[in-house]
Formats: structure tokens, sequence, C-alpha cells
């Protein structure tokens, strides 16, 4: 162990880089910090473990518990003992390192928004509906509002791709049959089958 005149210390190492504790491993084996107190106990799988190993590096909570990260005197996150990822800002935001793209709900929301270039792209409301191009995708006709693709000045649509020797399919299902009711198009002979019932009625 070497501390120098500036008081750092290093361990393993007499160039200390960065103080005021500097740790080394000579070899290419495990570098380790363990932070253990009285309640969580002092063996190798209790508290907490800082450590580089090789090239990676990581942070290890080894006690049945959260850990947490903050900035600003304020928690910002934390990972639960059960490996769930809870963020917390006032609005709930998840921006992305781009600056592009950002999860948020806010405060006393009831929807969960998707945005891209600072432009929100995709809503699921409390309810469960979801809108592509619409904030509101609850306005629309309660039949059918459970999934509402809007497109402002311009066609809306949705592409079902296949190979050249296949079918694209939209099925109707209810708790008795899957398929009940159906629209197919096959790629191979290149024609539309409308099925109601169970069974086929029309070919196009």
């Amino acid at each position: 162990m070497t501390i120098n005149h500036s008081g750092n210390v290093g361990i393993g190492t007499t160039t200390i880089a960065r103080g005021p504790l500097h740790v080394h491993e000579g070899s290419t084996g495990y570098s380790q910090v363990h932070l253990t107190n009285s309640s969580s106990g002092s063996t190798s799988n209790d508290g907490l473990t800082l450590f580089t190993n090789g090239n990676d590096a990581g942070i290890m909570q080894r006690e049945n518990s959260y850990l947490l990260f903050g900035t600003n005197d304020t928690e910002r996150m934390r990972i639960t003992s059960a490996g769930n990822i809870e963020v917390k800002t006032t609005n709930g935001e998840l921006n992305f390192d781009s600056g592009n793209g950002v999860i948020q709900t806010t405060t006393g929301s009831t929807s969960l928004t998707f945005g891209v270039n600072s432009s929100e792209k995709m809503r699921i409301h409390s309810s469960g509906n979801v809108g592509i191009g619409t904030t509101n995708p609850t306005s629309f006709n309660s039949n059918a509002d459970n999934l509402v693709i809007n497109e402002s000045g311009d066609f809306t649509g949705i592409t079902l791709a296949a190979d050249n020797d296949q079918g694209s399919n939209i099925y109707f299902a209810d708790p008795d049959d899957d398929n009940v009711g159906g629209i197919t198009y096959n790629h191979t002979d290149n024609y539309m089958n409308f099925r109601v019932n169970g069974a086929e009625r029309v070919v196009m």
C-alpha cells in the first residue's frame, strides 16, 4: 500500500492515477472493492462489490434489496431486488442518448407516450387503447378504438407483407373459434378469399 504526499492511497500500485483511492490488480483477474456492514454480514456474498475483471466492470448488490442511483441529492433510478428498473423523474421521462427519442408518462396523466425527433408518435391510453398519429384514440367510435391509426394530410394504411409463396391474413376470433372469420390473400396464386362462420364464402 502506498500513501503519497497528497494523502491519496494506492493499493497494489505505487503510481496513484486517481485519488483518493486507487486499487490495482497486477493480473487480468478481479480487482474489487467490497463494502459490508453489520446488517449485511461480512462474507464474500454480502454487501456491495465494485469490480473490474479484464476489460469488464460492474457493481454487484449482493443483498436482497435495491440498488439506487441519484444526482443532485435526489434519487433518479433504482433497480429492485427482482431486477425491475424504476426511473424516478417528475414527468416520468425516459430519454435516449441521441436526444431524439423519449418515452414519457406524466404525473396524473392517463397515457404512456412514445416520441421521436421531439414529436409524439404513439400513445397507450390507460384504457389500453393505442393511438398512432393521434393523441386521443378514445375519441373515435368505441366499437373500433382499440387501435387507431391516423395520418393528417395524407393517406392512412396498414401493409401486410409476405413471401411470394405465402399468404397474408386478417383473422376474426371469439372465445369458441380463433378463426371464425377472416380475409386471406394468397400470394402464390394471387387471389383473395373471405371466410364467414368458419367457411370460405367469397373468392376473388
